[in-house]
C-alpha cells in the first residue's frame, strides 16, 4: 500500500493513499450564492506552514466547515475529523487551497461519498471510473473496481491529481474547472471553434469558495494560501 507521509516538526502523519475508511453515509448540503474574489496569484505555488500547532488549528477549522453541511445523525465526528485531515494533507501535497478542495466536493457531490452521477461519475469529487483506473494503473497500483472510488482518501487524491493534470494543459482556472466538469476534449473543441467558454460550473465553485472563505474567516484568520492561491 502506498503511503502519504507528511513530516511536521514534532510529529509524523502517515495516511494511506489507497485505503478504505469504512462506510460514509450521504449528506445534504445547502445551496449557496455569492461571487468569489477571483485572484490567480502565483500559479500553483501555495505556501503552507508545517508547524504542528498550525496544522492542528487548520484541521479544526476545516472540520468546522465540513460540519456546516454534515448531519451529525449521519456523519460521526470521527469521520469529519478524518476527512478534515485528509483534505489538509492533500492540499499540502498538491499545493491548492483547502477551501478549493471543500468547494469542489461541495459542488460535485454535496459531501456524499457514494454519489453517482447520471453519466457514471462516482464519489466525493465525482470521478469517471475510466479516468480513475488510468491514473491508478499509471501509478503502478492495482485497479480494484468502481466501489473503491467511494473511499474519501482515494477519491480526493485522484481528484486533485486530475486537477493537477488539467492545470498542465489549461493554465486559465476557468478552463481548468470547465475541463474538470465537461472533459478536456470538450474544452479543446470549444477553443478550436472559438466559441464562448461556458462558465456556469466555474461560477458555482467560486460561489462555494466565497461561502467557505467567509465562514473560515469567522473562525480564525485565513492565510493567503487558503484564499488567493486557490488553484
Amino acid at each position: 500500500m502506498q503511503l502519504l507521509r507528511c513530516i511536521i516538526p514534532g510529529f509524523i502523519l502517515v495516511a494511506p493513499l489507497f485505503g478504505m475508511v469504512g462506510h460514509w453515509t450521504p449528506v445534504q448540503r445547502p445551496s449557496l450564492s455569492a461571487p468569489f474574489l477571483e485572484e490567480w496569484g502565483n500559479f500553483g505555488q501555495g505556501t503552507f506552514s508545517k508547524d504542528a500547532l498550525t496544522f492542528s488549528q487548520d484541521s479544526l477549522t476545516i472540520g468546522r466547515l465540513i460540519t456546516l453541511g454534515a448531519d451529525p445523525k449521519i456523519w460521526s465526528q470521527a469521520q469529519i475529523d478524518d476527512l478534515s485531515r485528509v483534505i489538509l494533507l492533500k492540499s499540502h501535497q498538491y499545493k491548492v487551497s483547502p477551501l478549493f478542495v471543500l468547494s469542489l466536493i461541495h459542488v460535485e457531490s454535496s459531501f456524499r461519498p457514494d454519489a453517482v452521477s447520471p453519466v457514471g461519475a462516482i464519489g466525493l469529487m465525482q470521478l469517471m471510473p475510466e479516468t480513475a483506473e488510468e491514473m491508478i494503473v499509471n501509478l503502478g497500483s492495482e485497479w480494484k473496481g468502481v466501489e473503491t472510488l467511494e473511499d474519501p482518501r482515494l477519491n480526493i487524491d485522484l481528484g486533485l491529481r486530475y486537477v493537477t493534470h488539467l492545470k498542465g494543459r489549461f493554465r486559465d482556472p476557468r478552463l481548468v474547472l470547465t475541463a474538470y466538469n465537461r472533459g478536456p476534449e470538450a474544452v479543446r473543441r470549444i477553443l478550436r471553434a472559438q466559441k464562448k467558454i461556458p462558465l456556469e460550473y466555474y461560477e458555482k465553485v467560486m460561489q462555494a469558495m466565497d461561502h467557505y472563505q467567509g465562514k473560515a474567516s469567522h473562525t480564525r484568520p485565513v492565510s493567503r494560501a487558503w484564499s488567493t492561491l486557490w488553484l
